[in-house]
């Protein structure tokens, strides 16, 4: 048995963020309202956050596996002075329906339904913010 060489350490650029201040969070905000959809036969419950007056670029913000879209509530009052919102709750979590029995409730399962859901208008142009990282905001590929 060989021992392995240890790897060379990589230098990893560090990401500068913004400047820019926000406005404090607003402990007395409940979750912003929503209702149930129906998309490709689950049902799920999708919270709206409005934008600026006039309206605001999309965006759909999306819990990580045990969450909710109520995770989004104080992130997405803060956003709401540029984006108009919307948080999905995944089959299974929050307000929505169970995930079918052939689907589940794993990862691809899950992508499935976001890819679905972004494909669909006013989504289809949405900024996505995954909950794995909440200051991480993209654009998802075509």
């Amino acid at each position: 048995m060989t021992a392995t060489a240890p790897r060379p350490a990589r230098l990893v650029p560090v990401a500068r963020l913004s400047d820019a201040g926000l406005p404090p969070v607003d402990p007395s905000i409940p979750p912003w309202p929503g209702e149930r959809v129906r998309l490709g036969g689950l049902d799920l419950f999708v919270r709206r956050t409005p934008g600026p007056p006039g309206g605001g670029e999309p965006a759909l913000y999306v819990h990580g596996l045990g969450g909710a879209s109520t995770n989004w509530t104080d992130y997405a009052a803060l956003l709401a002075t540029r984006l108009d919102g919307e948080a999905l709750d995944l089959p299974g979590f929050g307000e929505s329906g169970p995930a079918p029995v052939h689907g589940g409730y794993g990862l691809a399962a899950q992508a499935r339904t976001l890819l679905a859901s972004l494909a669909t208008p006013p989504r289809k142009d949405s900024d996505f913010a995954p909950d794995q990282d909440p200051g991480r905001t993209q654009r998802p590929s075509p």
